[in-house]
């Protein structure tokens, strides 16, 4: 009876810490993934700020 009771408590535990730990391994996973960089996107980005630069400011210093 005893033991019934702590076998049962123990995969209960179990349970919980792989379904949480389950859950941030997925959650880790998708936010590296969604923060990797877009290359085109990015080179889109590059170029209108480039254009933006030239436009609207004058000053030739380099950076």
């Amino acid at each position: 009876m005893f033991l019934d009771q702590n076998k049962k408590d123990f995969t209960d535990f179990i349970n919980y810490f792989l379904t949480h730990y389950g859950r941030i391994v997925i959650l880790v996973f998708l936010f590296t993934k969604c923060m990797k960089a877009d290359p085109d996107q990015e080179k889109k980005v590059r170029i209108q700020a480039e254009r933006y630069l030239v436009k609207n400011f004058e000053d030739k210093t380099e950076i």
